[in-house]
């Protein structure tokens, strides 16, 4: 099963480069330990039948992916619930 994780500092550090040459913040393990296996800036998240069904994407500009100002998004076309 993968994880998924941001790494902030990742996002701090290419703030502090002003965005030159921005390291990927999106981060997967197959671990529950963290053991990095891939970083990237963008990373779909299939279904059973290979169909993406949510996208995680990172600024690699700085600018912000939404409006409130969040340089990380996951992003779905499909109805969404709550989970408390």
């Amino acid at each position: 099963m993968p994880y998924i994780s941001v790494c902030k500092n990742v996002i701090g550090s290419n703030n502090k480069n002003n965005w030159v040459d921005p390291k990927p913040a999106i981060r997967v393990s197959n671990t529950p330990s963290g053991k990095v296996t891939q970083r990237a800036h963008t990373v779909s998240i299939m279904d059973a039948q290979g169909n993406e069904v949510a996208k995680i994407v990172s600024s690699t500009d700085g600018k912000p992916v939404i409006s409130c100002g969040a340089k990380v998004a996951i992003i779905t076309e499909y109805p969404t619930e709550v989970v408390e």
